[in-house]
């Protein structure tokens, strides 16, 4: 049912890329299109089949941004800052869904000191930066030096993620 749904909707939006769908006078867009599902399961499971295709989906939810992978990510990054000696948590933090890493390319990584030298002491400093300026000002750092934006936002559903670590560091800031 997601998958035949799916299809249509990208049937839909390629034709109005050519100018085959329309919505009155102008061509059908994404935002047009809306699927109501009874359940979170279910629009989960609308939002990946979607993503399959190509199309970015965003889910109107109850849930809160904290329990997203983006907020969970970010949960193991700063604990691996609160403690960069700790080889378990910068594993943890590196594959997480904001640092993104696979983890072939952590093993890489850890066979070589000299890069996993470097990643240790970006712990340090953003801990310190964070002792000094505050969790914004760390925070901000952190999204550059580790080139968090770029990134997320080659995922499909980046411009989300990104929103949603966003609002995340804004709700730990605002504590």
């Amino acid at each position: 049912l997601f998958a035949a749904t799916a299809d249509e909707i990208a049937a839909l939006l390629n034709a109005a890329s050519h100018g085959k769908a329309q919505l009155g006078e102008r061509a059908l867009s994404p935002r047009d299109v809306g699927v109501l599902v009874p359940s979170h399961r279910q629009a989960n499971e609308m939002r990946k089949a979607l993503l399959k295709r190509g199309i970015a989906a965003v889910m109107q939810t109850r849930e809160s941004v904290f329990a997203s992978s983006e907020a969970q990510g970010l949960c193991a990054v700063l604990a691996a800052i609160e403690a960069p000696a700790q080889t378990g948590l910068l594993r943890k933090a590196l594959v997480s869904s904001v640092m993104g890493l696979s983890v072939a390319q952590l093993m890489a990584l850890q066979l070589d000191d000299a890069a996993w030298q470097r990643e240790v002491e970006n712990l340090q400093t953003w801990r310190d930066e964070w002792r000094k300026f505050g969790f914004m000002a760390m925070f901000r750092r952190w999204l550059v030096e580790a080139d968090i934006t770029s990134r997320v936002l080659q995922f499909v559903d980046g411009e989300r993620r990104l929103t949603n670590l966003l609002h995340v560091a804004e709700l730990i800031q605002n504590e």
